[in-house]
């Protein structure tokens, strides 16, 4: 039969063969530690998911009768213009929600003063307050031209007001360039608010100051033309002077474009502290964007996406220390399912997630050049996708580093990043009957799933897991990954190239119990589907316990981090060895798998050295009659055991595959090549004398933990876990 998820999820259509299903999770801390019943009361919330849809704002509602066109393009960018300044003039169908976030009007703004030769005269007076210099009498933003009392009226009554406007220039970091600031304080102006306004005056050159060589340093133009940057009455924030809010919604700010080839730059007066430095960081990085190329984004909305993302982006690259970008996280975290290159006033902000990811990853913005410029084309998908060097092997990393939680969170920020998880990207798939159950999963253009597979505790209830993706067509945007979690452990695995994935549950080491299936869809401009099988309904072949795994990991704070794992399954056979007194139980066949994760950080952006490797292998080999095997352990005729755990290969000793990223000074440099299994400070685990407790009536099992000081001064862990039934 079928069942079908709610339309929050989606496209997910499950085919059920037995008791199984995923369900959306809309709300937890974390996912990789849930046991099965908290799983379980999760996936009984289905009923409160409508409860949990937010309300439409009034851009929702606009945008959603334009798209049925109900109104015309004009009349949507009016109504959006009045949602964020007049609300109180908006048609009553059209009031929503507030946005909860800060939020940005460029897109109108400019659309107007774009199509401003196509207004009538009638509708040129119906904008013309919206872009009109703040200081001119008729601006809706003048402070004291603004009429608010009137909720009628669109156009301001005209007053003379210049004599209340005061302007300061500054050359910002050395250019030639002016910028006139021009705020507003009548003479009349109570001594302390005089004061406040001067401090943030004070503010507003220093953020300039300190942007401008960095953005010109990075993109390699700048503002060549005088402009004007106003403090006006823009979003009534109504700030007691001295305090500073964390996160403040509405518009702070806005830049535009204007037929003279110039910038224009809007700020809100009541701004201060690191909200007033975001916001005049975040409307500069605009204007070098127009003087890189990018003009046309009243007509391009993925231009405006980009545009926006990468402006959020130079908040955290000029204030690293302020965190105001975090503001955007819940919006980009709660949408990572849909789109990636979506402008709704909220997705493109929190987009900023990605070219920070770049930045992480790669170690150099250098790339944020090369994207905008490549822009200046209007085919964003494209650029995104050719400008990025290994773009098809760095947005899988990108989906993992979007976990963002226990067993795997990459990102690093200061002090530390914070504890966001993509909720509504995560579904609970319970697998707790014998059954054949199959998921077809539709992923949007650059979007990303994490299907968290949860088996039954019960190991006789479930004895065999298959995850078979032999009915995914082969794409080489698509990505699978997994988070595996075996005998309480996590380990990373690449599924990319497995076809089938099996787990006998009674065997050891492949007592599976949860599996986070990543899957991502590089593509940006196409969706894709995937679909695979779970089958819980298998028995299990007999077999002996045969296995041996090897995990390593070492994290100094934020600069170092390392984890490698070794597993090996094996079938083992003893002979009698004249040269040892007992008998050597040796690998007659075994099946490989390795995984190796490293990153090295410095964080001075300019200055700083930055490492990362992966590595992933597979190896099966079967050993002849006739041909020397390697030795496992070693039972001696007084009953000891030496375990010796080798995992060297003679015929394929390079059978691991590294890619290397090392970025210094600006410059990145990456290679591939092969190897053998990386491990340090193994030696005192490699050849041990079992323990009476590790050694069973007929089988050996045990674990040893070994702490080290690593040459970079962090504690390196090293654990190796053992089973082995004795022929």
């Amino acid at each position: 039969m079928y069942k079908k998820v709610s339309a929050v999820i989606g496209f997910l259509l499950v085919i059920v063969l037995g008791v199984s299903g995923c369900s959306s999770v809309t709300s937890r801390k974390t996912v990789a530690n849930l046991t099965t019943t908290t799983i379980q009361g999760t996936f009984g919330q289905q009923g409160n998911e409508n409860t949990l849809a937010e309300m439409p704002t009034s851009f929702d509602l606009i945008e959603k009768e334009l798209k049925e066109e109900k109104i015309t393009e004009k009349e949507a960018i009016h109504m959006q213009l009045q949602a964020a300044f007049q609300p109180e003039a908006l048609p009553g169908k059209y009031r929503g929600a507030a946005l909860d976030t800060r939020y940005g009007m460029n897109y109108e703004l400019q659309w107007v003063i774009d199509h401003w030769e196509t207004l009538s005269e009638a509708e040129k007076k119906q904008f013309e307050p919206y872009i009109l210099p703040l200081d001119h009498a008729n601006s809706l933003f003048n402070p004291a031209a603004r009429v608010k009392e009137n909720t009628f009226s669109l156009i301001p009554v005209v007053r003379a007001v210049t004599s209340d406007w005061k302007y300061e220039n500054i050359q910002p970091g050395g250019s030639s360039t002016t910028v006139t600031i021009a705020y507003y304080m009548p003479d009349n102006e109570p001594a302390e608010d005089k004061s406040w306004i001067q401090e943030n005056v004070t503010r507003i050159k220093a953020a300039l100051n300190k942007a401008w060589p960095k953005y010109k340093a990075l993109l390699g133009v700048e503002p060549t033309k005088n402009f004007t940057l106003y403090m006006g009455d823009i979003s009534n924030l109504a700030l007691t002077h001295g305090v500073s809010n964390k996160k403040l919604t509405g518009v702070h700010g806005f830049a535009t474009w204007g037929s003279g080839e110039n910038c224009l730059i809007a700020i809100e007066k009541s701004l201060m502290n690191e909200q007033l430095d975001s916001a005049v960081v975040h409307e500069l990085f605009h204007c070098f964007q127009f003087y890189v190329g990018l003009t046309s984004f009243s007509s391009n909305r993925d231009m405006l996406w980009l545009m926006e993302a990468t402006a959020v982006w130079a908040e955290d690259f000029i204030y690293h220390d302020s965190m105001t970008e975090w503001d955007y996280l819940d919006a980009f975290f709660d949408s990572v399912h849909q789109d990636l290159i979506i402008a709704n006033k909220k997705h493109e902000y929190g987009s900023y997630l990605f070219f920070y990811f770049l930045s992480q990853h790669l170690g150099n913005n250098d790339y944020i050049r090369d994207i905008l410029e490549d822009a200046r084309w209007g085919d964003i998908p494209d650029t995104i996708t050719t400008m990025v060097e290994d773009y098809k092997e760095v947005f899988p990393v990108f989906a993992l580093y979007n976990w963002n939680q226990a067993p795997w969170k990459k990102y690093k920020d200061t002090p530390t990043f914070p504890d966001k998880i993509p909720s509504s990207a995560i579904l609970d798939c319970l697998d707790m009957e014998p059954a054949k159950t199959e998921y077809a999963e539709e992923l949007g253009k650059g979007s990303i799933r994490y299907m968290h597979h949860v088996f039954h505790e019960d190991i006789n209830k479930i004895r065999k897991v298959i995850f078979d993706f032999s009915k995914i067509n082969i794409d080489e945007n698509i990505s699978r990954q997994a988070l595996i979690k075996v005998d309480g452990a996590w380990i990373f695995a690449d599924w990319n190239d497995v076809a089938k994935r099996e787990f006998c549950r009674k065997t050891a080491g492949e007592n599976v119990q949860e599996v986070i299936l990543i899957l991502s869809n590089a593509n940006l401009s196409g969706n894709a589907k995937v679909t695979y099988t779970v089958d819980t309904g298998q028995e299990c072949t007999q077999a002996r316990a045969a296995y041996m795994r090897i995990t390593q990991t070492l994290r100094l704070g934020s600069t170092l981090s390392l984890q490698a794992v070794l597993e090996s399954q094996e079938v083992i056979k003893y002979t009698e060895d004249e040269d040892i007194d007992g008998y050597a139980y040796k690998i007659t066949e075994r099946h490989m798998t390795f995984s190796y994760q490293q990153s090295n950080q410095v964080t001075d952006p300019d200055m700083g050295f930055t490492a990362s490797v992966t590595g992933n292998g597979n190896l099966d080999e079967v050993f002849a009659m006739n041909e020397e095997k390697p030795t496992r352990f070693v039972v001696g005729h007084d009953g000891d055991v030496r375990f010796i755990a080798g995992y060297d290969s003679i015929r394929t000793p390079d059978w691991v595959t590294y890619h290397t990223a090392v970025t210094s000074a600006g410059i990145t440099n990456k290679y591939t090549e092969a190897g053998s299994p990386i491990f340090n400070l193994l030696d005192s685990l490699m050849n041990i004398e079992l323990e009476k407790n590790e050694i069973l009536p007929g089988k050996i099992k045990g674990k040893r933990i070994q702490e080290s000081m690593d040459s970079s001064g962090g504690t390196l862990t090293t654990t190796l876990e053992f089973e082995y039934d004795i022929p």
